[in-house]
């Protein structure tokens, strides 16, 4: 875990930014020696988002699973619903870059 101050990086930005890239690892930003913001490369949080969507369809099917609303599907269904959640995933990640 790497911790700095938002002046180191004011002062040092290719280099905390080259670190973040590297590293695929979050910066932790603090000011006046309190915690302010999180930096992080693209690629990480794309990844932190495609895997935070995995995630909730992964729980949804195991509450429905647990409240015995499961059902089966064949090999060829469960792969295209696997391309729905990346596809969705990845639109959510499309739509944060143009923010």
């Amino acid at each position: 875990m790497y911790i700095t101050s938002s002046a180191n990086l004011r002062n040092n930005y290719r280099k905390i930014a080259n670190r973040c890239k590297e590293t695929r690892e979050p910066v932790f930003l603090t000011t006046n020696g309190e915690g302010d913001l999180v930096l992080m490369s693209l690629e990480a949080y794309k990844d932190l988002i495609s895997h935070r969507s995995i995630e909730a369809e992964l729980m949804r099917i195991e509450a429905s699973e647990k409240a015995g609303r499961v059902s089966y599907v064949t090999l060829e269904e469960f792969e295209k619903g696997t391309e729905k959640i990346l596809r969705v995933a990845e639109e959510e990640t499309e739509s944060y870059r143009h923010d």
